[in-house]
């Protein structure tokens, strides 16, 4: 497999001493420090740009009932992708946690979440700002003291549970919090439950999701809201993420290109399926109550199918502006709701379909635009801190 400069790291040696390190320590001179050590897979990168392209034309493609049409469903499934990178987050931490593990002898939980900190907060607290500001000018945008007060304290999604999500462009950010949340016991599961251990801490977490929505199913809880923005509802992507970082570790899965199209082809088909036939506007869900379980069972299959429909295919050089794209995924996920939702509020009244394809391609523009300028100049040096709190060197800031 091509993969650029980097190569994944594929043999490390076991250490004697395994314990969690809370400690905020610095990586040792004998960290993972060369390219020929960092774990990088760019098609995972390709795979972020997916995910997000799939979040864009579901909120620039304004879809109807998605419980209606099968063209309906499918504009509404696409906000699966969400799922799909929680799941891709949840493999890249545990393989780089894991790796840590071997190498050092340790989790350094402490340097973890100082890694976290600074590739999440800046540009997070930074849009949460910009979203306030736009509300004290924009009554339709403004946000509530209590909903700033749960952006704050990372808690925005369980908001949007109890108060609904009709909060303009402030809301995207729900899954940033559902991913700090996560983040939270990550790294002790991975020191705690070791490699074994975590198979069945994963399978306990997507046991939980899912008793949680045959509840929900059986009292009548169909809202999508209540649904997609749970945390214990989500919680079976990160573990489902989880499985397949020990599942491939020291593996390569080769498929032919028809192959890989294929596995697209069923993981798209999967969410639309999911939508089309149990979503909370559809005709069964309002009869079977197992209708919530179902539709995440098929999204999560899709979620399977679509990962390792891009998980280890060559990237060559024509593919860098996909990685690219990748690489400014997080900026590109925030931004674009700020345009998407801006300039439909701009031009409600321009119809048509030239219409619609000239408010989304201005929109996508001005999303990478500020994406890049946002990564160069506000993200980029936070990143270069983060390196100094890194055992396993990954993707170059």
């Amino acid at each position: 497999m091509s993969s650029g400069p980097h190569e994944e790291v594929t043999h490390l040696p076991p250490s004697d001493t395994l314990r969690a390190g809370t400690a905020l320590r610095r990586p040792a001179s004998h960290a993972l420090t060369s390219p020929a050590q960092r774990f990088y897979r760019p098609e995972l990168d390709i795979l972020r740009f997916f995910a997000f392209l799939c979040i864009f034309v579901h909120h620039t493609a304004n879809p109807g009932n998605a419980g209606g049409a099968l063209g309906s469903a499918a504009e509404a499934s696409l906000s699966f992708a969400v799922s799909l990178f929680f799941m891709l987050s949840a493999f890249l931490i545990t393989t780089l946690l894991e790796l840590e593990l071997e190498r050092t002898g340790t989790v350094h939980a402490g340097a973890f979440y100082v890694r976290r900190i600074t590739r999440i907060w800046p540009l997070y607290y930074f849009f949460l700002l910009v979203c306030i500001v736009i509300g004290l000018m924009v009554p339709a945008w403004r946000v509530p003291g209590p909903a700033i007060a749960a952006w704050v304290l990372m808690a925005g999604n369980w908001y949007l549970v109890l108060h609904g999500s009709q909060l303009a462009a402030v809301a995207v950010i729900w899954s940033v919090n559902i991913e700090e949340q996560f983040y939270l016991f990550c790294p002790w599961a991975v020191a705690v439950f070791r490699r074994r251990g975590l198979v069945g801490f994963s399978v306990a977490a997507i046991a939980i999701s899912y008793a949680t929505l045959l509840w929900m199913g059986r009292r009548g809880g169909f809202d999508d809201t209540g649904l997609r923005l749970n945390t214990l509802v989500e919680l079976q992507f990160f573990a489902a993420g989880t499985l397949v970082a020990i599942l491939v570790r020291r593996r390569e899965f080769s498929f032919p290109l028809a192959g890989r199209a294929a596995l697209s082809v069923f993981g798209i088909g999967a969410w639309v399926f999911a939508t089309y036939l149990f979503d909370s506007r559809s005709a069964v869900a309002r009869f079977v109550w197992w209708s919530p379980a179902a539709e995440y069972a098929l999204v999560t299959l899709g979620c399977l199918a679509l990962f390792f429909s891009f998980y280890g295919a060559a990237v060559g050089a024509a593919a860098r502006p996909l990685v690219y794209l990748g690489k400014i995924s997080y900026g590109l996920y925030l931004y674009h709701i700020l345009f998407a939702v801006g300039i439909r509020a701009a031009f409600p009244e321009a119809g048509g379909m030239a219409a619609k394809i000239a408010k989304a391609a201005l929109s996508f523009g001005l999303t990478v635009a500020t994406a890049a300028a946002s990564y160069a100049w506000l993200e980029k040096p936070f990143l270069r801190l983060k390196d100094r709190f890194t055992f396993v060197k990954s993707r170059a800031a």
